[in-house]
């Protein structure tokens, strides 16, 4: 209301403590002689010992009792009206120290008409509602002078000065496609007052046509009009009051109206008589508006779509990185089998050196064993002949030939176990068994260690590369075992288990640091463990610094195929 904001404006725009007091007049209702003077009396001896530094006037009955009584309550007060019409401020002639808001009734009239005829551009009939209060036949000079001064004319029915049972049943008759002012009704025909608001509220109720108002009334079911709100009109008092109260003189400061008067319509009134929105002037102000889905949802829709933009991203992000991964993958699987090519090749060339580094041993050894060896023999034979041929006085070169044929002798003997070395015709001609018993004694003849030999039964059917694979293994590891162990005793068993031929070696040598790329005898290891994988078998290594080693080979029985 106009109080609340004149009140609000005040509390608000003061440094000091303001106490405000509020006093109902009731001049429309209590209309009778000796009202006025009762209200003078009481409000004289309700503030004689609280005299006011400011007067406010609510509404235009109440401006001419302050200037006719102001002397018998407050002398010399200043005086602030709001909501007074210009004519209401002329008629009541005021004083220079009265000045407040002024509504301007034939602008407010003007608009309201304008906007009633853009809405309903096809109406053809107006009708004017007024009572017969003060207020209200100012508002009856003022329609009559705005209506016939308008250019486009239409049908005008002016009900002025009805009965409210009478206004009321009139307007029900009025044809549904008119226009409907409602001007004010302080007093009804009959001189019986009412509320203006109440009447408003029942015209728009009864009214087949849209009724709008140049006032804002503060009920609903009009359609609405130009004017300004209550609470701008309080404002625009309380502005002007503490202006006063800041010590500026009420006589500088002219009535003046708010800057806040607009178009304003109800939205649900629109609704009932099907007016379309989009026919309203610019920047006019849709009161009571049910919002609509964005309104009242904007945020979570707004939330809902940057969510959705934000995992489109990453979804697409995502497929992106995939797409990539996929790519990369092929790659890496093209490559990888590029590399397990190139490994398989290396490990069948590796096989193919092993077996031809074995044929070469055997072809060696052939030769050693059936050449040179006996070229060498037939050396030594030679020499012993020569030897007995020679006379006895030449004992010197008897001797040096002795000499020369146990050097023979010693070369023949160092090529047979060269021969054998490289290639163990027992292994071909006696089997395992008896290639790596023959082994371990001529290794422990040679060394202070004492090998113990163990082959299970069944063992020397196996197929022959898993015996020259077994042996070549043995081989290797009894001559790390003499080489560079310096154990004391040493175990090799072989046994036959779950289609696997298993030969575990151990000693009790100083071992070595077995998680180190082939320990001690790197190359060795690396030729045991590629002989063994050569038959789909496999070889493990356990062994530590000063704690032995254990080397154990499982080879499928049937060797390779």
């Amino acid at each position: 209301m106009a109080s609340d904001g004149a009140r609000s404006r005040l509390l608000e725009g003061s440094r000091e403590k303001i106490e405000l007091n509020a006093e109902y007049l009731d001049l429309a209702r209590f209309s009778e002689p000796g009202h006025e003077s009762l209200m003078a009396h009481f409000l004289r001896d309700r503030y004689a010992q609280r005299r006011p530094d400011i007067v406010v006037v609510i509404g235009g009955d109440a401006l001419p009792f302050v200037i006719q009584h102001r002397d018998d309550f407050a002398p010399h007060v200043p005086v602030v009206f709001l909501g007074v019409s210009r004519q209401g401020y002329e008629a009541a002639k005021p004083p220079p120290d009265v000045t407040g808001h002024m509504v301007d009734l034939d602008g407010n009239l003007t608009r309201t008409i304008d906007l009633a005829e853009r809405l309903q551009p096809e109406a053809q009939r107006l009708f004017i509602i007024a009572g017969s209060g003060l207020v209200d036949r100012r508002w009856q000079v003022i329609a009559r002078r705005i209506i016939e001064a308008r250019d486009r004319k239409l049908e005008t029915t002016y009900l002025f000065d009805l009965r409210y049972d009478e206004l009321i049943a009139k307007v029900a008759e009025i044809p549904n496609d008119a226009i409907v002012i409602m001007l004010s009704m302080f007093r009804d025909g009959g001189g019986t007052a009412v509320m203006p608001s109440e009447v408003t509220a029942q015209v728009a109720k009864s009214s087949p046509a849209p009724v709008y108002a140049p006032y804002p009334y503060p009920v609903r079911g009009f359609v609405g009009g130009f004017s300004e709100n209550y609470d701008a009109m309080g404002r625009t008092a309380g502005d002007i009051a503490l202006e006063i109260l800041g010590g500026k003189d009420p006589a500088s400061i002219p009535p003046r109206t708010s800057s806040e008067a607009a178009y304003r319509v109800d939205h649900q009134a629109m609704l009932r008589w099907g007016l379309s929105e989009s026919n309203l002037p610019p920047d006019s102000v849709v009161l009571f508006k049910q919002p609509g889905v964005w309104e009242l949802y904007r945020r979570y829709i707004i939330g809902a779509g940057s969510l959705v933009v934000l995992q489109s991203i990453l979804i697409t992000a995502l497929i992106a990185q995939r797409s990539r991964r996929w790519a990369a993958e092929r790659d890496n699987r093209a490559k990888e089998s590029a590399l397990r090519t190139s490994y398989e090749q290396l490990r069948y060339l590796a096989g193919r050196l092993i077996n031809a580094q074995d044929e070469e041993r055997r072809r060696i050894a052939r030769e050693l064993h059936d050449d040179v060896g006996q070229r060498i023999a037939s050396l030594s034979i030679g020499l012993s002949s020569l030897r007995r041929h020679l006379p006895v006085s030449q004992d010197l070169t008897k001797n040096e030939l002795s000499r020369l044929q146990r050097l023979t002798v010693d070369l023949a003997e160092d090529m047979r176990e060269l021969s054998h070395g490289l290639h163990q015709g027992v292994l071909e001609h006696a089997g395992l068994p008896e290639a790596l018993r023959e082994r371990c004694e001529e290794i422990a003849r040679n060394s202070n260690t004492s090998i113990d030999l163990d082959v299970a039964d069944g063992v020397a059917e196996v197929a022959d590369d898993v015996k020259l694979c077994l042996y070549r293994v043995a081989q290797e590891a009894l001559r790390n075992i003499a080489k560079h162990a310096h154990a004391r005793r040493a175990n090799i068993s072989v046994a036959r288990e779950q289609g696997q031929i298993v030969m575990k070696i151990v000693d009790d040598g100083d071992g070595f640091d077995a998680s180190t790329d082939g320990g001690h005898c790197g190359l060795g290891l690396l030729s045991m463990r590629e002989r063994v994988r050569m038959l789909g078998g496999t070889f493990e290594i356990i062994s530590a610094p000063n704690a032995g080693t254990i080397a154990t080979t499982s080879i499928p029985a049937g060797g390779s195929q």
